[in-house]
């Protein structure tokens, strides 16, 4: 089994209810990594839902309070569920309480035309762009970055713009629970845009929305292809900041759409 999914199986206990067991090796600097919680939250749904047509049209997380390392619970409750769309949410329950909460939509597929306006930026191939070093933080140990968007973190860029080329650290193929991973795999977008890393702080994020673009896996991928990861914020007020992101993949099909916001916690004196 690969890492990724044994850090995110959940048991089913009856129709509503699953356990877990959470993995530190998905912490960041001062709590669980936002996109792993997602991506628990979501397995439980997807199983909940048990209809492989009907795939994650979008999921909007809120993170209530930090959970600890082991064993927790997820309970679901499907609000609705009509001839091709099924609306639920999950709740993320450690003693007794809640620490993360999802509402999601899964949905078959449509008739009708597409389009996509949106382009993948025409940018150098992984091989052309750095790799960057993971920190002593755990959760930059679970994946591959190739920075080729904005500045280096601290460096005083006029945008709040980072990204680049990400993957999995071991080769997996991309599904939505990967994907979901990855949409808050990178640094804030404002870390470029600091003078000094005595500016960081931290950004812990009170919501995340992901609406998802492609069905997944896409025909012709392979488990070591990377995705290309676009972050930027364009508004920080009053302490809150907002992030938003696109990913595309390998051949330019627009994967994901992202926007969460968080709190711009200033460094302690």
């Amino acid at each position: 089994m690969h890492p990724f999914d044994e850090a995110t199986r959940v048991v089913r206990c009856d129709d509503d209810r699953f356990t877990v067991d959470l993995s530190g090796k998905y912490w960041g600097y001062t709590a669980a990594h936002g996109g792993y919680l997602a991506a628990v939250l979501l397995r439980a749904m997807l199983e909940r839902v048990g209809d492989s047509a009907r795939y994650p049209r979008s999921l909007t997380v809120h993170f209530l309070k930090g959970p600890a390392p082991g064993e927790a619970e997820v309970h679901t409750e499907v609000l609705r569920s009509g001839g091709k769309l099924t609306t639920m949410t999950a709740r993320l329950m450690q003693e007794g309480a809640p620490t993360t909460f999802a509402v999601a939509a899964f949905g078959s597929s449509f008739d009708g035309e597409g389009f996509q306006q949106r382009a993948m930026p025409e940018v150098p191939g992984p091989d052309a762009c750095a790799r960057t070093q993971p920190s002593k933080v755990e959760i930059d140990h679970r994946f591959e970055h190739r920075q080729c968007f904005g500045g280096l973190p601290f460096s005083g860029a006029k945008q709040a713009l980072i990204g680049g080329f990400s993957r999995l650290e071991a080769p997996r193929t991309l599904d939505a629970l990967a994907l979901t991973l990855l949409c808050d795999a990178w640094w804030p977008a404002l870390f470029p845009a600091l003078s000094d890393k005595k500016q960081a702080g931290a950004c812990p994020t009170l919501d995340l929305t992901i609406h998802f673009r492609a069905q997944l896996p896409v025909p012709g991928s392979a488990p070591e292809d990377y995705v290309l990861v676009e972050l930027k914020s364009e508004a920080l007020a009053h302490g809150y900041l907002d992030e938003s992101c696109h990913i595309w993949s390998k051949d330019g099909v627009l994967l994901a759409q992202t926007v969460q916001h968080a709190v711009r916690l200033l460094p302690r004196k």
